[in-house]
């Protein structure tokens, strides 16, 4: 227990045990210099893409690429880190050494992977299979999410590989579930320190990027307040008006705009089921949707439940597997569903990657 302004905090031996190893680990990996790659390498990398990178996205692949084996990039959604992380990749690919990516979850891997060129893995995947070889460059993404409990594992790991770590996340994002903060910490400069990408690259229109500046820094009320001045925020008197709001304002979206997507988010289960209803009653009109619907169990983050299915209808999916090749968080279309003699179902569906998969509902819970 420590005090801090009057303020209790309490912990346990094996937090501090495991916070230490993994500091421990990363000073370790941080005094190790064999990493050394040609700076033509290096520039040969930025000349290559497709578009001219920004001096801090520059600066970002330079410290990566240098010659120790622990370096971290920090930088906002949308700064450009992916853009950075493939030309350090290819770097150091094209100077002999392996290179690997890893995250939490499976769709942000496959991310990874689509955007740096570079064969993934989930987290838990990587340290089940010890899936680094030795002398290679880990790129771990979203690396703020990371539990400093895995982070210690992925440092120890690193450590027995004799191989490099890079850490590219953004501290001011979303936190690990477990007990987190590990890339906070690491990033301070008295610590190991960190290379920030700061311009917001993904947003076009300069108060655009204000606004998410604004939201990643805490300043919610600022950005609110543009949103509602640029139109794009609408309020109602109750949660039924809200509901019925939110659907026309849907509906009006994707009518004007055809070729962009849309989701609708709500919090609660019973609200999410009513406007699903909505949005497929108003699909079934158009004859996007089957009117012939299936009634099939789910599953979503341990909560089982009955929802309708019909061919056209677009479905996400929420279960990693391996051997099929599906992750959770695929987004895709119905395009067939055949029924089995044994009760259950074939969905063939085709997933917004282009890929075509055919799903039984025996084997897999959607």
């Amino acid at each position: 227990m420590s005090e801090i302004q009057h303020n209790a905090l309490f912990t346990t031996q094996a937090v501090i045990d495991n916070e230490k190893a993994m500091i421990t680990g990363a000073k370790h990996l941080r005094k190790q210099n064999k990493f050394i790659i040609e700076q033509h390498a290096i520039d040969t990398a930025i000349l290559a893409k497709s578009f001219p990178l920004s001096e801090e996205q520059k600066e970002a692949v330079y410290s990566a690429c240098q010659n120790n084996a622990f370096d971290i990039i920090q930088g906002s959604a949308g700064a450009g880190k992916s853009a950075s992380m493939d030309c350090v990749g290819n770097a150091y690919k094209s100077s002999g050494y392996k290179v690997i990516g890893c995250a939490i979850a499976k769709s942000a891997a496959n991310n990874l992977a689509e955007e740096a060129d570079i064969e993934t893995f989930t987290i838990a995947k990587l340290l089940k299979d010890r899936a680094l070889a030795e002398n290679s460059i880990l790129i771990v993404d979203e690396a703020g999410q990371v539990s400093t409990k895995d982070l210690r594992k992925i440092i120890d790991l690193v450590n027995r590989k004799n191989s490099k770590l890079i850490l590219v996340g953004e501290g001011k994002q979303l936190d690990a579930i477990e007990h987190g903060g590990a890339l906070k910490y690491l990033s301070q400069p008295k610590i190991l320190g960190t290379t920030r990408v700061e311009t917001i690259k993904r947003q076009r229109e300069a108060w655009a990027r204000e606004v998410v500046a604004n939201f990643r820094d805490g300043k919610a009320e600022r950005s609110l307040k543009v949103l509602d001045e640029k139109g794009l925020l609408n309020f109602a008197g109750d949660a039924e008006k809200t509901k019925s709001l939110l659907i026309e304002k849907w509906n009006q979206f994707r009518i004007n705009n055809p070729n962009k997507k849309s989701l609708i988010l709500a919090q609660r289960w019973q609200d999410m089921t009513q406007l699903n209803d909505k949005v497929r009653s108003i699909l079934q009109t158009e004859g996007k949707i089957d009117s012939k619907e299936l009634s099939i169990k789910c599953s979503v983050s341990g909560k089982t439940f009955n929802n309708k299915f019909a061919i056209g209808e677009r479905i996400r999916l929420t279960k990693n597997d391996y051997v099929k090749n599906l992750s959770n968080g695929d987004l895709g279309n119905v395009i067939d569903i055949q029924a089995k003699i044994d009760g259950s179902y074939l969905f063939k569906v085709k997933l917004d990657n282009g890929n075509k998969v055919t799903i039984s509902t025996q084997e897999y819970c959607i």
